[in-house]
C-alpha cells in the first residue's frame, strides 16, 4: 500500500508547483528513486523539461519525457515526465508525482505518491478530491506545510 504525501505551499501561482517538483526531482535523483511525474498536458510536459535541465543551477536532472513521437521512456532516467496519471509499465515500486487534476490510476503500482498543492482554486478543488479517494482506499496520508 502506497504512502500518499500532500505537500501544501503557500502560493497560489502554478509556477510554484513545477518550482517545487524540480526541488523534489532533484531529490528523489540522488536517493536513485525512480520517478514518474505525471502532467496534464503536453505544454506541462514542455514547461517542466526545460526546467529541469536548468536545474539546479549548477548541474541539470537527467530525466526522459512523453512527446508526441516518444511515449518510451528511456530506461537510463531515473525521472520521467508523463501526461497523465497512468502507471507507466516499467513503474515498479516508485515515486509517482501527480500534478493532474484526476486522481491516480492503479495507485498501488507504487510505493509512494505526492501531490503537491497550491492555493489556486482549481488545484485545491482537485487536489482535496485526492485526498478524499486516498483516505477511502486506506492510505497513510501525510501532510506537509512547506513554508516557501
Amino acid at each position: 500500500m502506497p504512502q500518499v504525501d500532500f505537500y501544501v505551499l503557500p502560493r497560489e501561482e502554478l509556477s510554484a508547483r513545477l518550482e517545487f517538483v524540480c526541488r523534489l526531482a532533484e531529490k528523489l535523483f540522488k536517493m536513485g528513486k525512480p520517478t514518474q511525474i505525471a502532467l496534464p498536458d503536453q505544454d506541462s510536459v514542455k514547461q517542466l523539461d526545460q526546467m529541469l535541465w536548468a536545474y539546479p543551477a549548477e548541474a541539470f536532472i537527467p530525466h526522459s519525457c512523453d512527446t508526441p513521437s516518444n511515449s518510451t521512456p528511456n530506461a537510463m532516467e531515473l525521472i520521467h515526465l508523463s501526461v497523465g496519471s497512468t502507471p507507466r509499465s516499467d513503474a515498479g515500486q516508485g515515486v509517482l508525482i501527480n500534478l493532474c487534476p484526476s486522481t491516480v490510476e492503479a495507485p498501488a503500482a507504487f510505493e509512494r505518491l505526492v501531490e503537491v498543492v497550491v492555493k489556486a482554486p482549481e488545484v485545491l478543488t482537485a487536489t482535496r478530491q485526492h485526498f478524499k479517494t486516498y483516505r477511502e482506499l486506506g492510505y497513510s496520508i501525510q501532510s506537509h506545510d512547506i513554508a516557501h
